[in-house]
């Protein structure tokens, strides 16, 4: 049978070293944070410039192709997964849109693993119609990058315009 003593000591001593591994974990995190955010920062500003530079079809590059993949807009699910987004942004789209100007501004990164960040910016898009109207729309986008091993890629986006 063990004493009193030695069940105290043994408990003092699980409960330091769930402290002690705790603790690394977060500093571990807390050293890939740095990492993570400048990568989902560069992310970020490659889409905003492929977009610029390349119009709609662009978006392609960056859908993570993934069956949890959706893209919400002002309240509602617009795709529900990776292909309707996929089909409608290669057919669809650039029979709509001719070319977008998108910036970002306030981007917002929050790393919660070394694969996953969550991604929060206000937007702002001018958007050059096929019938050559210009139009502009501002607003808030969210997303969750991922990062498959080899490069960053988007998910759940949601997009909210500003009220006009």
């Amino acid at each position: 049978m063990h004493s009193y003593h030695e069940l105290l000591s043994s408990f003092w001593l699980c409960l330091v070293l769930i402290f002690c591994s705790c603790g690394s974990r977060r500093t571990a995190m807390g050293e890939d944070r740095t990492v993570v955010k400048d990568s989902v920062a560069g992310l970020m500003m490659r889409i905003s410039g492929d977009i610029t530079k390349g119009g709609p079809k662009q978006w392609l590059t960056y859908f993570e192709n993934d069956p949890g993949f959706f893209m919400a807009s002002d309240g509602a699910v617009k795709f529900g997964d990776f292909e309707s987004a996929a089909t409608y942004t290669r057919d669809s789209l650039p029979q709509i849109i001719s070319r977008i100007t998108l910036t970002w501004d306030r981007l917002r990164i929050d790393p919660i693993s070394q694969e996953y960040a969550y991604v929060g910016a206000d937007f702002d898009e001018d958007i050059t119609l096929a019938n050559g109207q210009k139009v502009s729309d501002v607003g808030f986008f969210t997303a969750v990058a991922h990062f498959d091993g080899t490069t960053w890629k988007l998910r759940n986006l949601d997009w909210a315009s500003k009220p006009r």
